[in-house]
């Protein structure tokens, strides 16, 4: 099954309702499952995220809604990962850490790094059909995480950015701009984010090496435990 967090989930359901959204018309997309919001260790199928942001977006009449989500998600909500990454020690570490450890939140995409010459590109490929609302989320939170994070003047400035989901409207165009601040190519083969390697460098304010590890090593213990029980 393609799952997210609770986490993620519970931030999401929180987020809808104050956009306007009546609560008891969010938590019914989730059917019974709305009770287990505050189960950490549960995991929601991803449809129950595709038919909350799909309703969001038809009522909230906000094609963007991916990217204001993923905007307003704290660290915390990727749940042992984000922990990990505020105590990391730069971003190319937190990276590092998302690679390895990103299905504690999800195990809706794959995540590459891969660099040419002095360029990084940063790309999330899904591996089941799912809406544009979610690579929003990821690659907004993902730049949110880094300003919030990175030591003030740090270059976080993106080359370009590629999106596989078609031009959104004028209002909702706006809206990307904004977020990326960079040449965006809509209908791309790939979802990927384009930026000067040496952001990869970038020191972060709350680095603590010794915790670092030792939840690193929790979250491992955490996977394999997982692989486990879906065997």
């Amino acid at each position: 099954m393609y799952f997210v967090s609770s986490q993620i989930i519970r931030s999401l359901v929180h987020f809808l309702i104050a956009q306007g959204l009546a609560p008891e018309a969010v938590n019914k997309r989730l059917l019974n499952r709305a009770n287990h919001l505050d189960d950490s260790r549960y995991k929601y199928p991803v449809s129950d995220y595709e038919q909350l942001m799909t309703f969001a977006a038809q009522h909230l009449c906000c094609d963007h809604i991916g990217l204001k989500f993923g905007q307003s998600l704290k660290t915390q909500s990727w749940g042992l990962l984000g922990h990990i990454a505020l105590v990391s020690d730069s971003l190319g570490k937190v990276l590092q850490h998302a690679l390895q450890l990103n299905t504690l939140v999800r195990n809706v995409g794959i995540i590459q790094l891969h660099h040419e010459q002095q360029t990084s590109h940063l790309s999330w490929y899904p591996s089941t059909k799912i809406q544009h609302y979610m690579v929003d989320e990821l690659f907004s939170s993902w730049l949110s995480f880094a300003k919030y994070c990175s030591f003030k003047n740090t270059d976080l400035s993106l080359i370009k950015v590629q999106l596989t989901r078609s031009e959104p409207k004028p209002e909702s165009l706006r809206a990307y701009k904004a977020v990326f601040n960079c040449p965006i190519e809509f209908h791309a083969t790939t979802n990927t984010l384009s930026f000067k390697s040496n952001m990869l460098s970038s020191p972060l304010n709350s680095a603590n090496q010794e915790l670092e590890q030792l939840l690193s090593a929790q979250a491992i213990e955490l996977i394999s435990e997982n692989d486990r029980i879906n065997q």
